[in-house]
């Protein structure tokens, strides 16, 4: 755990009456919607603090996009995931069809 985070920063202030209050120094935003982005904008999403998207601030509309992870990751990352699962299941027929062709080869030459 993080002894001085960005959201403990406040700032004293003394107020009529003599007692002390304090605020915060400054107000946090959120950075990107989401944590798995790598860097990328979420476009057609706004920035905001998770409980200001949990408020009725926002329609259900804009607070997501209209496709698989819609309001999670952005379009060229679920891209990415697709081509790589692709990828992955291509590699594995590939070994299975190098595996079936080594077998046949050992059968060829024994006999």
């Amino acid at each position: 755990m993080y002894k001085n985070p960005r959201c403990r920063k406040i700032m004293g202030r003394e107020s009529p009456g003599g007692r002390e209050s304090s605020y915060p120094l400054f107000r946090l935003f959120q950075i990107l919607p989401s944590k798995n982005n790598k860097k990328r904008k979420n476009d057609n999403i706004p920035h905001l603090r998770p409980a200001e998207y949990k408020r009725s601030r926002l329609s259900r509309n804009r607070r997501t996009v209209n496709r698989a992870y819609g309001g999670v990751l952005s379009g060229g990352a679920v891209r990415e995931r697709i081509i790589r699962a692709f990828l992955v299941e291509e590699q594995k027929i590939v070994k299975k069809v190098l595996k079936i062709q080594k077998a046949k080869d050992k059968q060829a030459s024994k006999s």
